[in-house]
Protein backbone atom coordinates (compact mmCIF):
# COMPACT_ATOMS: atom_id res chain seq x y z
CA UNK A 1 0.00 0.00 0.00
CA UNK A 2 1.32 3.44 -0.87
CA UNK A 3 2.22 5.70 2.00
CA UNK A 4 -0.23 8.62 2.26
CA UNK A 5 1.40 11.85 1.14
CA UNK A 6 0.08 15.39 1.44
CA UNK A 7 1.17 17.96 -1.10
CA UNK A 8 1.29 21.69 -0.27
CA UNK A 9 1.90 24.48 -2.74
CA UNK A 10 2.57 28.01 -1.54
CA UNK A 11 0.79 30.74 -3.46
CA UNK A 12 -0.81 34.11 -3.01
CA UNK A 13 -4.17 33.51 -1.40
CA UNK A 14 -7.58 35.06 -1.76
CA UNK A 15 -8.52 37.45 1.06
CA UNK A 16 -12.05 36.96 2.33
CA UNK A 17 -13.16 39.96 4.36
CA UNK A 18 -16.87 39.36 4.77
CA UNK A 19 -17.70 38.02 8.20
CA UNK A 20 -20.45 38.12 10.74
CA UNK A 21 -19.76 39.45 14.24
CA UNK A 22 -17.09 37.26 15.80
CA UNK A 23 -16.96 36.60 19.53
CA UNK A 24 -13.23 36.01 20.04
CA UNK A 25 -11.07 38.92 21.15
CA UNK A 26 -8.83 39.90 18.21
CA UNK A 27 -5.15 38.98 18.43
CA UNK A 28 -2.96 41.93 19.42
CA UNK A 29 -5.67 43.56 21.53
CA UNK A 30 -4.07 45.23 24.56
CA UNK A 31 -5.74 44.37 27.84
CA UNK A 32 -4.82 46.71 30.70
CA UNK A 33 -5.77 46.22 34.33
CA UNK A 34 -5.05 48.86 36.99
CA UNK A 35 -5.41 48.42 40.75
CA UNK A 36 -5.86 51.41 43.05
CA UNK A 37 -6.16 51.97 46.80
CA UNK A 38 -8.10 54.63 48.62
CA UNK A 39 -7.43 55.80 52.16
CA UNK A 40 -7.82 58.76 54.53
CA UNK A 41 -5.17 60.79 56.31
CA UNK A 42 -6.25 63.25 59.01
CA UNK A 43 -9.75 63.10 57.64
CA UNK A 44 -8.64 63.85 54.08
CA UNK A 45 -9.44 61.20 51.43
CA UNK A 46 -6.43 60.00 49.46
CA UNK A 47 -6.03 57.86 46.33
CA UNK A 48 -2.89 56.10 45.19
CA UNK A 49 -2.31 54.04 42.07
CA UNK A 50 -0.88 50.73 43.17
CA UNK A 51 -0.01 49.08 39.87
CA UNK A 52 -0.87 48.42 36.24
CA UNK A 53 -0.66 45.08 34.35
CA UNK A 54 -0.74 45.09 30.55
CA UNK A 55 -0.59 42.30 27.97
CA UNK A 56 -1.58 41.62 24.38
CA UNK A 57 -4.04 38.89 23.42
CA UNK A 58 -2.20 36.07 21.64
CA UNK A 59 -3.26 34.74 18.26
CA UNK A 60 -5.23 31.52 18.44
CA UNK A 61 -4.63 29.52 15.26
CA UNK A 62 -7.75 27.51 14.59
CA UNK A 63 -9.66 26.36 11.52
CA UNK A 64 -12.23 23.84 10.38
CA UNK A 65 -13.00 22.07 7.10
CA UNK A 66 -16.31 20.37 6.32
CA UNK A 67 -17.20 18.25 3.28
CA UNK A 68 -20.37 19.83 1.90
CA UNK A 69 -21.74 17.24 -0.52
CA UNK A 70 -24.85 15.41 0.68
CA UNK A 71 -23.39 11.99 -0.13
CA UNK A 72 -20.88 10.14 -2.26
CA UNK A 73 -20.41 11.73 -5.68
CA UNK A 74 -21.51 9.37 -8.46
CA UNK A 75 -18.88 8.81 -11.14
CA UNK A 76 -18.19 6.51 -14.07
CA UNK A 77 -14.93 5.11 -15.48
CA UNK A 78 -12.78 7.77 -17.24
CA UNK A 79 -14.84 10.69 -15.90
CA UNK A 80 -12.87 13.95 -15.75
CA UNK A 81 -13.15 17.02 -13.53
CA UNK A 82 -15.49 15.49 -10.99
CA UNK A 83 -16.12 17.96 -8.17
CA UNK A 84 -16.03 17.61 -4.38
CA UNK A 85 -17.19 20.61 -2.34
CA UNK A 86 -15.69 21.73 0.99
CA UNK A 87 -16.06 24.68 3.38
CA UNK A 88 -13.00 26.15 5.11
CA UNK A 89 -13.55 28.39 8.16
CA UNK A 90 -11.08 30.51 10.11
CA UNK A 91 -12.19 29.92 13.70
CA UNK A 92 -9.14 31.71 15.15
CA UNK A 93 -8.96 35.33 16.29
CA UNK A 94 -6.73 36.86 13.59
CA UNK A 95 -6.64 37.07 9.83
CA UNK A 96 -4.80 34.00 8.61
CA UNK A 97 -3.59 32.53 5.35
CA UNK A 98 -4.08 28.82 4.83
CA UNK A 99 -2.12 26.80 2.28
CA UNK A 100 -4.39 24.29 0.56
CA UNK A 101 -3.37 20.78 -0.48
CA UNK A 102 -4.92 17.69 -2.03
CA UNK A 103 -4.17 14.11 -1.00
CA UNK A 104 -5.59 11.19 -2.96
CA UNK A 105 -3.32 8.44 -1.63
CA UNK A 106 -5.62 7.37 1.18
CA UNK A 107 -6.62 4.03 2.63
CA UNK A 108 -10.11 2.65 3.09
CA UNK A 109 -11.20 2.95 -0.55
CA UNK A 110 -10.94 0.96 -3.78
CA UNK A 111 -9.14 3.38 -6.09
CA UNK A 112 -7.11 6.59 -6.08
CA UNK A 113 -8.61 9.49 -8.02
CA UNK A 114 -6.14 11.50 -10.10
CA UNK A 115 -5.96 15.22 -9.35
CA UNK A 116 -7.02 17.44 -12.22
CA UNK A 117 -4.67 20.22 -13.36
CA UNK A 118 -5.33 22.49 -11.55
CA UNK A 119 -7.18 20.62 -8.84
CA UNK A 120 -8.18 23.26 -6.26
CA UNK A 121 -10.61 26.09 -6.95
CA UNK A 122 -12.15 28.83 -4.82
CA UNK A 123 -15.85 29.63 -5.16
CA UNK A 124 -15.04 33.12 -6.41
CA UNK A 125 -18.62 34.04 -7.33
CA UNK A 126 -20.09 32.57 -4.08
CA UNK A 127 -22.59 30.45 -6.01
CA UNK A 128 -21.88 27.36 -3.91
CA UNK A 129 -21.53 25.32 -7.09
CA UNK A 130 -18.41 24.87 -9.23
CA UNK A 131 -18.58 26.66 -12.56
CA UNK A 132 -16.22 28.07 -15.17
CA UNK A 133 -16.02 31.42 -13.40
CA UNK A 134 -14.29 29.95 -10.36
CA UNK A 135 -10.58 30.57 -9.89
CA UNK A 136 -7.81 28.04 -9.31
CA UNK A 137 -5.90 28.65 -6.07
CA UNK A 138 -3.52 26.99 -3.61
CA UNK A 139 -4.20 29.21 -0.61
CA UNK A 140 -6.93 31.30 0.94
CA UNK A 141 -6.77 34.22 3.39
CA UNK A 142 -9.65 34.55 5.84
CA UNK A 143 -10.51 37.15 8.45
CA UNK A 144 -11.67 35.76 11.83
CA UNK A 145 -14.96 33.89 11.52
CA UNK A 146 -15.01 33.96 7.72
CA UNK A 147 -15.62 30.89 5.57
CA UNK A 148 -14.84 30.02 1.97
CA UNK A 149 -16.15 27.26 -0.30
CA UNK A 150 -13.36 25.27 -1.96
CA UNK A 151 -13.70 22.73 -4.77
CA UNK A 152 -11.48 19.72 -5.48
CA UNK A 153 -11.48 18.40 -9.05
CA UNK A 154 -10.37 14.86 -9.83
CA UNK A 155 -10.29 12.42 -12.74
CA UNK A 156 -11.51 8.84 -12.40
CA UNK A 157 -9.42 5.89 -13.67
CA UNK A 158 -10.83 3.74 -16.45
CA UNK A 159 -10.25 0.51 -14.53
CA UNK A 160 -12.77 1.11 -11.74
CA UNK A 161 -15.68 -1.27 -11.19
CA UNK A 162 -19.29 -0.63 -10.27
CA UNK A 163 -19.64 0.26 -6.58
CA UNK A 164 -15.95 1.12 -6.09
CA UNK A 165 -15.15 4.15 -3.93
CA UNK A 166 -12.27 6.61 -4.13
CA UNK A 167 -11.37 9.18 -1.46
CA UNK A 168 -9.91 12.65 -1.92
CA UNK A 169 -8.77 14.91 0.93
CA UNK A 170 -8.56 18.70 1.18
CA UNK A 171 -5.91 19.88 3.65
CA UNK A 172 -5.44 23.43 4.97
CA UNK A 173 -2.39 24.59 6.93
CA UNK A 174 -2.00 27.95 8.67
CA UNK A 175 1.09 29.83 7.55
CA UNK A 176 1.62 30.81 11.21
CA UNK A 177 2.57 27.20 11.92
CA UNK A 178 5.59 27.71 9.63
CA UNK A 179 7.13 30.29 12.00
CA UNK A 180 10.90 29.79 12.57
CA UNK A 181 11.81 27.38 15.35
CA UNK A 182 8.94 24.94 14.74
CA UNK A 183 7.35 22.56 14.51
CA UNK A 184 5.27 24.02 17.30
CA UNK A 185 3.35 21.76 19.71
CA UNK A 186 -0.35 22.11 20.29
CA UNK A 187 -1.19 24.79 22.85
CA UNK A 188 2.33 26.22 23.33
CA UNK A 189 2.88 29.96 22.77
CA UNK A 190 5.51 31.04 20.27
CA UNK A 191 6.35 34.23 18.38
CA UNK A 192 4.17 34.71 15.32
CA UNK A 193 6.53 35.80 12.56
CA UNK A 194 3.58 37.21 10.61
CA UNK A 195 2.23 39.49 13.38
CA UNK A 196 4.90 41.62 15.12
CA UNK A 197 4.72 41.58 18.87
CA UNK A 198 1.98 38.98 19.16
CA UNK A 199 2.40 35.44 20.40
CA UNK A 200 0.56 32.60 18.72
CA UNK A 201 -0.92 29.35 20.01
CA UNK A 202 -1.90 26.44 17.77
CA UNK A 203 -5.44 25.25 18.44
CA UNK A 204 -4.98 22.32 16.02
CA UNK A 205 -1.90 20.13 15.70
CA UNK A 206 0.68 21.61 13.30
CA UNK A 207 -1.88 24.28 12.41
CA UNK A 208 -3.32 21.77 9.94
CA UNK A 209 -6.73 20.23 9.44
CA UNK A 210 -8.40 18.21 6.69
CA UNK A 211 -11.65 16.72 5.46
CA UNK A 212 -12.23 13.83 3.06
CA UNK A 213 -14.81 13.43 0.31
CA UNK A 214 -15.73 10.24 -1.54
CA UNK A 215 -16.50 9.30 -5.14
CA UNK A 216 -18.50 6.15 -5.90
CA UNK A 217 -18.69 4.41 -9.25
CA UNK A 218 -22.38 4.23 -10.12
CA UNK A 219 -23.33 2.62 -13.40
CA UNK A 220 -27.06 2.19 -13.81
CA UNK A 221 -28.22 0.04 -16.72
CA UNK A 222 -31.84 -0.02 -17.89
CA UNK A 223 -33.01 -3.44 -19.02
CA UNK A 224 -36.10 -3.92 -21.18
CA UNK A 225 -37.84 -7.17 -21.92
CA UNK A 226 -40.68 -7.48 -24.41
CA UNK A 227 -43.07 -10.36 -24.91
CA UNK A 228 -46.11 -10.89 -27.12
CA UNK A 229 -49.28 -12.90 -26.70
CA UNK A 230 -51.56 -13.62 -29.71
CA UNK A 231 -55.28 -14.26 -29.81
CA UNK A 232 -56.80 -15.06 -33.22
CA UNK A 233 -60.46 -14.62 -34.22
CA UNK A 234 -61.04 -18.36 -33.92
CA UNK A 235 -59.98 -18.70 -30.29
CA UNK A 236 -56.49 -19.85 -31.12
CA UNK A 237 -53.04 -18.25 -30.93
CA UNK A 238 -52.12 -18.13 -34.60
CA UNK A 239 -50.63 -14.88 -36.04
CA UNK A 240 -53.18 -14.50 -38.84
CA UNK A 241 -54.85 -11.36 -40.19
CA UNK A 242 -57.40 -10.11 -37.69
CA UNK A 243 -55.50 -11.57 -34.70
CA UNK A 244 -54.79 -9.37 -31.68
CA UNK A 245 -51.24 -9.12 -30.36
CA UNK A 246 -50.73 -7.97 -26.74
CA UNK A 247 -47.24 -6.59 -26.15
CA UNK A 248 -45.80 -6.45 -22.64
CA UNK A 249 -42.67 -4.35 -21.97
CA UNK A 250 -40.96 -4.61 -18.58
CA UNK A 251 -38.36 -2.03 -17.51
CA UNK A 252 -35.88 -2.62 -14.67
CA UNK A 253 -32.57 -1.07 -13.60
CA UNK A 254 -29.39 -2.96 -12.70
CA UNK A 255 -26.07 -1.78 -11.35
CA UNK A 256 -25.56 1.04 -8.90
CA UNK A 257 -26.97 4.53 -9.24
CA UNK A 258 -29.86 6.32 -10.88
CA UNK A 259 -31.07 6.21 -14.46
CA UNK A 260 -32.54 9.67 -14.99
CA UNK A 261 -35.54 10.41 -17.19
CA UNK A 262 -36.17 6.89 -18.48
CA UNK A 263 -38.43 6.97 -21.55
CA UNK A 264 -39.61 3.94 -23.53
CA UNK A 265 -40.45 4.25 -27.23
CA UNK A 266 -41.87 1.43 -29.33
CA UNK A 267 -42.94 1.97 -32.98
CA UNK A 268 -46.12 0.16 -33.93
CA UNK A 269 -44.94 -2.75 -36.13
CA UNK A 270 -45.49 -2.74 -39.88
CA UNK A 271 -48.55 -4.66 -41.04
CA UNK A 272 -50.33 -3.97 -37.74
CA UNK A 273 -52.66 -1.28 -36.44
CA UNK A 274 -52.64 0.01 -32.85
CA UNK A 275 -55.83 -0.90 -31.01
CA UNK A 276 -57.10 2.35 -29.45
CA UNK A 277 -57.47 2.58 -25.68
CA UNK A 278 -55.22 -0.37 -24.84
CA UNK A 279 -52.15 1.42 -23.46
CA UNK A 280 -51.47 0.73 -19.76
CA UNK A 281 -48.69 1.36 -17.21
CA UNK A 282 -48.54 -0.87 -14.12
CA UNK A 283 -52.06 -2.07 -15.00
CA UNK A 284 -53.52 1.45 -15.04
CA UNK A 285 -55.05 2.67 -18.32
CA UNK A 286 -53.55 5.70 -20.07
CA UNK A 287 -55.04 7.88 -22.75
CA UNK A 288 -53.69 7.64 -26.27
CA UNK A 289 -53.35 11.42 -26.51
CA UNK A 290 -50.29 13.36 -25.34
CA UNK A 291 -51.67 14.89 -22.16
CA UNK A 292 -51.39 14.68 -18.36
CA UNK A 293 -50.45 11.01 -18.05
CA UNK A 294 -47.12 9.30 -18.78
CA UNK A 295 -47.92 7.77 -22.17
CA UNK A 296 -49.23 8.47 -25.65
CA UNK A 297 -49.56 6.81 -29.01
CA UNK A 298 -48.57 9.01 -31.93
CA UNK A 299 -48.61 12.24 -29.90
CA UNK A 300 -44.86 12.47 -29.29
CA UNK A 301 -43.76 10.51 -32.35
CA UNK A 302 -46.00 9.43 -35.22
CA UNK A 303 -47.22 5.81 -35.03
CA UNK A 304 -45.11 5.20 -31.92
CA UNK A 305 -45.93 4.25 -28.34
CA UNK A 306 -44.11 6.58 -25.93
CA UNK A 307 -44.12 6.14 -22.14
CA UNK A 308 -42.11 8.27 -19.70
CA UNK A 309 -41.04 6.32 -16.61
CA UNK A 310 -39.00 9.02 -14.84
CA UNK A 311 -35.96 8.33 -12.65
CA UNK A 312 -35.26 4.70 -11.79
CA UNK A 313 -32.76 2.95 -9.51
CA UNK A 314 -32.09 -0.74 -8.87
CA UNK A 315 -34.53 -0.44 -5.97
CA UNK A 316 -37.35 0.80 -8.22
CA UNK A 317 -40.00 -1.89 -8.80
CA UNK A 318 -40.27 -3.16 -12.36
CA UNK A 319 -42.43 -0.91 -14.53
CA UNK A 320 -44.73 -2.80 -16.91
CA UNK A 321 -46.22 -1.31 -20.08
CA UNK A 322 -48.83 -3.08 -22.22
CA UNK A 323 -50.62 -2.24 -25.46
CA UNK A 324 -52.39 -4.12 -28.24
CA UNK A 325 -52.23 -4.17 -32.04
CA UNK A 326 -54.26 -5.94 -34.71
CA UNK A 327 -52.57 -7.81 -37.57
CA UNK A 328 -53.71 -6.50 -40.97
Amino acid sequence: MRKPTTFFIAALGLLVCTSSAFALTPAGTTITSTAAASYTIAGSPQTATIGTATFKVAQLVNLTIAWQDSGNIAVAPNDTGKVLTFRVTNSGNATDTFTLGINNLLGGDNFDPTAATPAIYVDSNTSGTYDTGDVATTSVTLVPGASQTIFLLNNIPGTVADGNTGNSRLTAKSNVANAPGGPWPLGKAFTDAFATGVDAVLGVADGTIYATGTYQVSSAVVNLTKTSAITDPYGGTSPIPGATVTYTITATVAGNGTATGVKVTDPVPLNTIYKPGTLTLAGAPMTDAKDYDAGDVGGTTANTVTVTLGDMTPATPAKVITFKVTIN
